[in-house]
Parts: structure tokens; sequence; C-alpha cells
């Protein structure tokens, strides 16, 4: 038979050197009597079930014994039905981790053995972020060891996220990140050997929390909720907002999870210096041990907006997309024979009007210039105005023209709507005046559109 090594006060066996201890121990009925334990992995404190065949003199739980690496193991819970089978339940004892051996009498002086391999899994906290890495240490491997496939492990945390670390004599340490999407509470940390048919899977557990800001910036003075998720382990959960240089705590507030869930308000001090480098984290207060933080969220604060009032607007001449009518009026039909039609007041304008024969035309405005200079502006009207001199010469003459043809100033007057307005402009409006003929009356002419 092939030597036993030994590995951390316990047995480590090769494949090939189990298979023969257990039919060495019994080679009359090796290929008779059977123990299957379930897991064949475990770490101390768990249970062990054992599951046996090939016992038919095996009637009652009280000849029914279980011994670990030939130590009587106690306490045993057994159901015997009385057909050659059973079931027995032990606790794996604090021992040395790696491979044990297991051995079920039913009654004394009919036995059956198995292997079990006894390991250690912890994580660095018990209590950590979505989203952020965790040391995972494990030893007594010995599964894996002993594997002619491969003798790495494949860590798991929450059953989302996989990583295969190499494991010299059964043990490693490695960090890997808890999946962002894990859910908030408690969940499995597994590990097993690369090789599956070489031993199962064993779990320790992490307390996964979350950690949100209701906003990623703050203004100095303002108030931000936050909310957490999965903080079981704590009987209290204190929220401080920190700085990164020496991370003293600027404000703190304390609030008492329930169901392991809080969403609280933290202040944000007025005299907070504006930038990044702040954080909001928390810190858990367990039951029992010491208080450590658990998550950790940035945040950058803002400096407070000026509510003071806004600058008064320019004297320069409103551009607004809707301005008001021209205040200007044509004759009308009710003025007096031989007067001329009113003006309107600069404070009271006059809706344009268009009327036919015997009523009043609105005069036409233009928009002349970039500058306020009244002489620049007079001119691009003149301009404007011979440019329709073509037109009113095709049905009057010339005297005609220059009699009724005027370019009048107006630079404090809105612009009428239906003008082409560009930002600073000088408003000009250029009319007719009323035709008197010899005798004083007044002839109502019709402007060509």
């Amino acid at each position: 038979m092939e030597p036993l090594r030994a590995f951390g006060g316990g047995l480590v066996y090769g494949s090939a050197a189990v298979a023969a201890l257990l039919a060495a121990t019994h080679p009359a009925a090796a290929y008779t009597r059977s123990v299957t334990p379930s897991p064949n992995t475990v770490q101390a404190g768990e249970q062990v079930i054992l599951a046996g065949n090939g016992f038919p003199k095996c009637r009652d739980t009280k000849s029914l014994s279980v011994q670990w690496d030939r130590k009587p193991l106690l306490p045993v819970r057994a159901d015997v039905p009385g057909d050659g089978t059973f079931t027995a339940s032990v606790i794996a004892p604090s021992t040395s981790l790696g491979l044990h051996q297991v051995t079920v009498n039913c009654p004394p002086g009919i036995d059956a053995a198995t292997i079990v391999d006894e390991v250690s899994l912890t994580t660095s906290r018990q209590v950590a972020q979505a989203g952020q890495p965790i040391s995972i240490s494990g030893a007594g491997f010995g599964w894996c060891t002993n594997s002619e496939i491969s003798t790495d492990v494949i860590l798991s945390v929450s059953g989302t996220f996989s990583e295969r670390v190499p494991a010299p004599g059964g043990a490693f340490q490695e960090q890997i990140p808890i999946p962002a999407a894990a859910p908030a509470g408690r969940n499995p940390v597994t590990a097993r050997c690369a090789d599956t048919s070489a031993g199962d899977f064993t779990s320790a557990y992490l307390y996964v929390v979350t950690l949100d800001l209701s906003a990623s910036s703050a203004i100095q003075g303002e108030q931000i909720t936050v909310t957490g998720e999965g903080y079981l382990p704590c009987r209290q959960v204190q929220l401080q907002l920190l700085q990164s240089e020496a991370r003293p705590s600027i404000a703190t507030s304390s609030v008492d999870p329930a169901d392991g869930s809080f969403s609280a308000q933290v202040t944000v001090p007025a005299n907070a210096v504006p930038g990044g480098g702040y954080s909001i984290a928390a810190e858990c207060f367990p039951a029992t041990g010491q208080a450590t933080m658990v998550a950790d969220t940035p945040l950058t604060v803002t400096a407070e907006v000026s509510r003071s009032s806004s600058p008064s607007t320019s004297a320069s001449p409103s551009t607004s997309a809707s301005p008001s009518p021209s205040p200007s009026t044509g004759p009308t039909s009710g003025a007096p024979s031989g007067q001329p039609a009113s003006t309107a007041s600069p404070s009271t304008p006059a809706s344009p009007q268009r009327r036919h024969a015997h009523r009043t035309w609105s005069p036409v405005a233009l928009i002349g210039g970039a500058s306020g200079v009244l002489s620049l502006a007079v001119l691009l009207a003149v301009l404007l105005a011979r440019k329709a001199l073509p037109m009113v010469r095709a049905r009057r003459s010339r005297p005609w023209v220059h009699d009724h043809l005027r370019a009048v100033a107006q630079p404090d007057e809105p612009v009428p709507p239906d003008v082409q307005h560009r930002p600073g402009a000088l408003p000009l409006s250029l009319g007719l005046e009323p035709h008197l003929d010899h005798l004083g009356q007044q002839r109502h002419e019709e402007v060509p559109r």
C-alpha cells in the first residue's frame, strides 16, 4: 500500500492510496459495505451526512458509532431502518486541516471507512461594499492537491464571478472583486477544486452592502440623501462626510438600520471647500466586536450659486422677436380738410393700419445702420428710398416724388413686427405725406404694394 503523507497533522492520501486503504481495511467486505459522506469537503463545525449501505446486522442506533481519525465522534444522530442501510449525521471537529478518515461501525466490529477533507475558507471582511475587492484565503484543500488533472481552486462571489487561482499545497490567498450587481445581504463565497471530480465545494459567507447618494455633487450647505441596504450585522451605522487628504470627518449622522436598510440626510458644511476629494462613508457598529468602515461613495462639493439680481439691461434698442407696432400713423379720413394727419406720441404707439381709398395707409419702416448716429441712419434711409423711386416714378413724376417721399428718423420708437430687425439697428420711418390739390383739398393716394 502506498505510504501516507502527513498534512498539517491530518492524513493526506494519494488517489490510489485512498482506494487501497479502504480495500485493505476490510478486504472481504470492501465491495459490500460502503459509507458515502456529503459533502466530502467541510469546514470545522459543519455537518457531514454519512450514508451507509451493506450493513445487514445494523438494527438500531445504539449499535452505530462514528470515529474521526480513529477517535470517537459524538454526538451522532442516526436513522437505522433495519434493512442494512443507515444515515448518520455528525459535526466536523475542529482539528487539523486536510484529509481525514471517518469510520462507521454498526454493530461494533462491522465497519466501513470514507475520507472527508476539512478545509478553511475566510474573507478579510465580514461586511463589504458591492463593486469593491475583497481578499479570500483558504487552506487544507487536500482533494485539489491530490488531483491528477489540476491543483487549482475556483473562487466565486455570489455565484456570478469566478476566478481560477493556484493552490500549492492546498492553500491560497487571492483578492477578487465583489460583483457590482451582487444583491445586498448575505452572499456566499465558494471555493472548489478546478477538477470537479476531486471534491465538493465549500462556502463562506459575506454581507454585501450598498451605499447610494441622491446626487454625485452637492452645494455648500445643502442636504444630500444617503440610502443603504444589506447592513444586517450592524446594530448601528454612522455616516461620515470625509475629505480624502487627512480624511477627517466634517459631518456625521447616525442611523439604526431596520432590516439592514436605512435612508438618512447628511448636510454638507457651508464652509466646505468646493471641489472633489470628498466621500460619504458608512461605519458599521456590530452587536459585538469593533466598528469598521464598510462602504465609501465619492462626492463633489460645489460652490453656492450667487443669488444677486441680474445686471440691468443695456439702453440700446430692444431686439425682441415680437416688437411693438410703429406708433406713426398716416392720414385719416376724419382729418380736417387741408390739415395733415396727426402723429401718435412715442409713449402711445398706434397699431399699423392698411386701408384702401379714403382710408389710412401705415408708413413703411426700415432698419438701417448699426450706429446710433442719426446722420448715418438718414443717409441709409435715402439710399433705400432711391431703390423705391423706380416703382413710384412708374406712376408719378420726379417733382411729386420729392414733394411726397420723406425719411423720418425715429430712434426711440419700437420696430413694427413685419420689419426685419438686426441687433443694434436704428429704427427709421419712411412714409408718404398727404397730397393736397391747388384748392387745399386732400387727395387719397394708394401706395403700390
